[in-house]
């Protein structure tokens, strides 16, 4: 009798991770349609127009696919079908591979803008300054770079102010503040960010600005090789100096609000998703029990039902 009210139990618990992952699933397929009939610009300078598309329609489509799955669990956990709780084990197991890719991620992040940080915000170190960046961290600034490019494009800078922000940095003074200023309505946000934390003036000592002196030679450097181009426009420069300029501020803001945030969010999906594949296994070999059973019980019928008449025969 215990063991009947533990499998309840192990059941309603899978019932309700299925319906969590449920929400998950209709939040991913809304999100993906949303970025499919959106008018904004974002995900195409992104992504470009081709992949931004793939983007949303893969996010729809695997929305679907895990709705789908979701409802087989629940069915599973209902009906105590072993099938259906394979089918919903195998979409945890993916989420679990993803969150745990994704916890990689950001550890990688982390460790690459350390690695930047502590070599100067350059990609080449001076002679017996040690190494230069890991190839795998290069990789995830140039990811950096090409995203920042991609929003500083998508704001469609004033030509004017860019110019002014960029002969300042070349002769080594405090740009002007408020330098960039978007034509992109929708890239208010981005705007202000650079504006309160880039370009303030307040931050513009000699080392800083020797610091992005040297972090633009190499961006150079990298272009002469194909590396690190993000051409925006011919009157607004490419990414290099607007990344330089903004790389403490960049590292400080990811720390503070994106980083942190994502090891919890992303370390308690991999401990759920880890305890739901328990659960499952488990539910899976209670389902198994439960169908042996139920099979005995059958057998044990059907000789009683022989035995009876049987024994009517010989009456």
């Amino acid at each position: 009798m215990k063991k009947i009210h533990e499998q309840r139990m192990l059941r309603f618990l899978v019932f309700l991770a299925a319906l969590t992952t449920f929400a998950f699933g209709m939040y991913a397929t809304v999100i993906g349609i949303y970025a499919l009939s959106s008018t904004s610009g974002w995900m195409s300078t992104s992504f470009g127009d081709k992949h931004a598309k793939q983007v949303s329609i893969g996010s729809s489509v695997l929305g679907l696919v895990t709705v789908l799955l979701s409802i087989i669990g629940c069915v599973g956990a209902l009906k105590r079908k072993k099938p259906c709780f394979c089918c919903f084990g195998l979409l945890v197991l993916l989420l679990l591979t993803l969150c745990a890719g994704g916890l990689s991620v950001v550890s990688e992040l982390s460790r690459s803008l350390d690695q930047w940080d502590q070599q100067g915000y350059r990609l080449y170190a001076e002679a017996g300054d040690g190494g230069n960046l890991t190839s795998d961290s290069e990789a995830t600034l140039h990811t950096l770079y090409v995203e920042l490019g991609s929003l500083y494009a998508f704001c469609a800078p004033n030509a004017t102010g860019v110019s002014s922000a960029i002969a300042a940095l070349d002769q080594r003074t405090a740009p002007p503040a408020d330098s960039l200023s978007c034509l992109q309505a929708d890239s208010g946000g981005f705007e202000a960010w650079v504006n309160r934390e880039c370009l303030a003036s307040t931050r513009f000592t000699s080392d800083t600005l020797e610091e992005i002196a040297r972090c633009r030679a190499d961006m150079a450097a990298a272009h002469a090789t194909g590396r690190f181009e993000a051409q925006v426009g011919a009157s607004v420069g490419d990414t290099a100096w607007l990344f330089c300029t903004c790389g403490r501020p960049l590292r400080q803001t990811l720390d503070d609000e994106w980083i942190g945030v994502s090891y919890i969010v992303l370390g308690s999906l991999t401990g759920y998703t880890a305890l739901v594949v328990c659960m499952l296994c488990c539910a899976c070999q209670g389902a198994a029990k439960a169908k042996k059973r139920k099979k005995k019980r059958e057998i044990e019928m059907i000789i009683l039902q022989q035995s009876a008449e049987a024994a009517a025969d010989d009456d």
